[in-house]
């Protein structure tokens, strides 16, 4: 993995070694840079905007400074990269593809990454990532609010079928669980870990229920199902969505206070098009789903809320920029152009 810093003239080059024997063994890097101004740990509110590439081989996530409009970092990866940060901001969890080293198909990876220097601190094989076709996606990936365990949604796929289940990685052990929690059926899941470590929601686009995991200190885990109205299809909903509008399956952003849920919703026809797109942020009130606002934006493919709520940021896949929008006053602010070539989705920086 490469880390370079900012928009400044230092280069900074990160080597890996690889030591193969009859599996992946263990990764050895060192980091060599120079650069004019140090930058430290991500500051609180600065965004790890994924950047997908066009899908290609080599992508990269971006560490965006919304305030002052500037790339601050860049950490080179590989295919189709997914994020998640620990709670002080000082590692990055980081799952992408490989390609082989003998030329065949590439093989999902799990590393730990300091985020300030860049260096990959462990790394561990990862299959059975959930990969897609298209060149925006959103994250697979969430940890517990502890810290202590990272959820995966993954999916192995055969010739006959395809299998849906999540994945539990111990962060202090630096190991996956033994055990796994099948999802049959669920295809594309919204990972929301609860309160305690061992309860985790998954909303599933396919069968549009959620599922209410309970899991054991081995990764197993106990089940419950239930079909909330707001996961239904908007087409068979009108509560917060008109007309002609669709909202899709979306982790909730939600305001500090819990009292107001912020969704992207898009036009129906959109669907149709192969090209679906966000074009609204909508306000609901927590408690009833009341539509209180919304404000109009160019299409976008994700958003994300500053951690005092004051500020909504929605990444635009197709115009690679980011909108800054008021969530109180739901008033488009500006627009910070050239985020890299297909940013997808956003990680608020702790």
């Amino acid at each position: 993995m490469q880390i370079v810093l900012g928009h400044e003239r230092g280069v900074v080059l990160a080597r890996m070694f690889l030591g193969f024997t009859a599996c992946l063994a263990a990764l050895f890097s060192q980091q060599l840079y120079s650069q004019v101004q140090p930058v430290g740990k991500p500051e609180s509110n600065w965004l790890y905007i994924i950047d997908s590439n066009k899908n290609r081989e080599q992508s990269q996530i971006l560490v965006l400074d919304p305030e002052q409009g500037l790339i601050r970092k860049v950490f080179k990866t590989g295919h189709q990269p997914d994020l998640a940060v620990s709670s002080d901001g000082k590692k990055l969890f980081v799952a992408h593809n490989l390609p082989s080293p003998e030329g065949g198909s590439s093989s999902g990876v799990l590393e730990v990454v300091d985020s300030v220097t860049g260096l990959v601190l462990s790394r561990v094989e990862n299959p059975d990532r959930w990969l897609t076709p298209a060149s925006f996606y959103t994250s697979k990936m969430a940890l517990s609010h502890d810290g202590r365990w990272l959820f995966i949604f993954k999916m192995h796929a055969t010739q006959q079928d395809s299998t849906f289940y999540v994945s539990t990685f111990d962060t202090e052990a630096g190991t996956f669980l033994p055990e796994r929690v099948a999802l049959p059926g669920c295809v594309s899941g919204v990972l929301l870990p609860m309160t305690q470590r061992e309860h985790l929601a998954v909303i599933c686009s396919e069968t549009r229920d959620v599922r209410f995991l309970t899991l054991n200190q081995a990764g197993g885990k106990s089940e419950a199902v239930m079909p909330p109205s707001f996961i239904a299809d908007a087409r068979e909903h009108g509560r917060f969505v008109g007309t002609g509008e669709w909202s899709g399956t979306q982790a909730p952003v939600v305001s500090p206070d819990r009292r107001t849920l912020y969704l992207g919703v898009g036009k129906l026809d959109s669907l149709t098009t192969g090209r679906p797109r966000l074009s609204q942020v909508v306000a609901l009130r927590s408690d009833t789903y009341e539509r209180v606002g919304a404000v109009a934006t160019a299409p976008f493919s994700s958003l994300a809320i500053s951690k005092d709520g004051a500020r909504i940021y929605t990444i635009e896949h197709d115009t690679a920029s980011v909108s800054v929008i008021d969530a109180r006053q739901l008033k488009a602010l500006t627009t910070i152009d050239g985020i890299g070539v297909t940013p997808t989705f956003a990680v608020l920086a702790p």
